[in-house]
């Protein structure tokens, strides 16, 4: 649900009178006939957009909930009870729903993904005006207020939705949504390394620090070597674009520790006595290491936790090529995000940095590159490597998005913003401490911090250490009126 957002370039009448048209199985798609351009009134065209629907706690005039669906495949259990959605359902007797964002998964607009002109937050926060109203008439929901939640890039599209849409939505739970756009994201990856030294031991951060000097060095100074050592296939490391190559190769190298401080689980989060994400890592990491253990020897160790050769092509031709197979539905949906990243957001995770233990080879070029070779290749022919021009577009884009939104201004009341500590997304997110000063303001609204929490751990209902959290957003949809 949420995997595409950690998005460094390696790697979404009545009941009674109407309850036979509810589908009765919770976890099958149904499908809405959904508007392709929400601003051409002259355009009727629509597209196959699938949803899901659960009234299984539902009582009459209880709210509508609605999960928004986000940079990937709508998952067919979302409306279980493994999400918080299904928590505040039971609690107040809600009607569910969930929506398939265009462009993802199934909810595809034109199949071989050619045109991705109408694939924007604009469109989707425009599908939803369209959208709730239909399922409110459809099921006899009129009275129902209606409360959206979404994490990550759906908790921006929450919140703006909440925002730009008051006359259609009464709450909005933004969750781990990095509310303003950035184009060198570089916080991201400081946050990261200092979440990692916070979650590790000084020894093993100190070894994960080690391996990757090792690799990252081996990979500068002899790519052949480097590929025996990781026993990398002919096709899994293809050089083609030199420094662009090395730079898709590092990422590789962090992937597996960026994720797991991305959705971390903390420590006894599930009311076990589990050790925590960081730490069970260290754990089988340093199973074998010693005080006399060489650098080889780390480096080995680090390769057993994160082996590069069940990847596929590790290169930034593995990227491209997949951006550009539509067949394969990952990479569809790949291809859908990066759009967004190069049309509205940024978020380009750079490690560049003096202070980087992730090596220092993926710098802007690296996504800007991206964005010209796969969507603005006829608008700026291949340059010298630098692409001033679209780069500027690029930011150009963001700077709308910021202004369009409002990043962290977000003048609406009732919207409740959730964050963990540890999520690196937060960085650009709406939190208690920033104020008006900060380009922030806070209006009625209600901010909480997840001490040892990730990125959208509030929203799975296995972190029995979140449940006095959504007891709190529950008081507050409460103290609002909303449910």
């Amino acid at each position: 649900m949420f995997s595409l957002f950690a998005v460094s370039f390696q790697f979404r009448r009545t009941w009674f009178q109407h309850q036979k048209q509810i589908n009765s199985d919770p976890n099958s798609y149904l499908i809405f006939d959904q508007f392709v351009d929400h601003f051409d009134n002259t355009n009727t065209t629509t597209f196959k957009q699938r949803y899901l629907v659960n009234n299984s706690l539902y009582k009459e005039n209880g709210p509508l909930y609605v999960f928004i669906g986000g940079e990937g495949a709508l998952g067919d259990q979302v409306l279980n009870n493994k999400y918080s959605i299904s928590y505040f359902a039971e609690q107040t007797h809600g009607f569910m729903v969930a929506l398939e964002h265009r462009y993802y998964g199934e909810s595809l607009i034109n199949k071989d993904m050619a045109d991705m002109s109408m694939l924007s937050s604009k469109q989707a926060i425009s599908d939803l005006a369209t959208f709730i109203p239909y399922i409110k008439k459809q099921y006899g929901l009129e009275k129902s207020k209606v409360i959206v939640i979404g994490g990550s890039y759906a908790g921006n599209l929450a919140n703006w939705a909440r925002t730009q849409l008051p006359f259609v939505i009464d709450a909005a739970i933004a969750t781990s949504g990095p509310a303003m756009g950035e184009l060198k994201f570089e916080k991201y990856m400081r946050h990261a390394q200092a979440s990692l030294k916070a979650l590790a031991s000084p020894e093993c951060y100190s070894n994960i620090t080690t391996a990757l000097d090792y690799l990252n060095a081996l990979l500068l100074s002899d790519i052949t070597a480097f590929k025996e050592f990781f026993e990398l296939k002919p096709d899994q490391f293809v050089i083609n674009f030199g420094q662009k190559d090395i730079a898709s190769a590092q990422g590789y190298l962090s992937d597996t520790i960026i994720g797991l401080i991305q959705y971390h689980n903390a420590a006894g989060f599930d009311g076990s006595d589990y050790i925590g994400s960081i730490p069970e890592f260290c754990q089988q990491f340093m199973v074998n290491l010693t005080d006399k253990s060489t650098e080889l020897d780390i480096a080995k160790a680090y390769k057993v936790m994160n082996p590069l050769n069940d990847k596929g092509n590790i290169a930034y031709t593995g990227l491209i090529n997949c951006m550009k197979d539509i067949s394969d539905p990952d990479c569809r949906d790949t291809r859908s995000w990066i759009w967004q990243t190069c049309t509205e957001f940024g978020y380009y995770q750079t490690n560049d940095y003096q202070e980087s233990i992730w090596g220092q080879k993926n710098g802007l070029k690296f996504s800007i590159k991206a964005c010209n070779e796969v969507f603005m290749q006829d608008l700026i022919p291949e340059g010298n490597g630098d692409y001033p021009e679209t780069q500027a577009i690029i930011q150009q884009a963001i700077d709308f998005t910021n202004a369009h939104f409002g990043a962290r201004n977000q003048p609406r009341s009732h919207i409740i913003f959730t964050n963990g500590r540890v999520d690196p997304w937060s960085e650009l997110a709406v939190v208690q401490e920033k104020n008006w000063a900060d380009g922030q303001y806070n209006g009625e609204n209600a901010m909480f911090w997840i001490e040892n929490g990730s990125h959208c751990t509030d929203m799975y209902l296995r972190w029995k250490t979140n449940d006095d959290v959504r007891k709190a957003q529950l008081d507050k949809l409460r103290e609002w009126g909303c449910v």
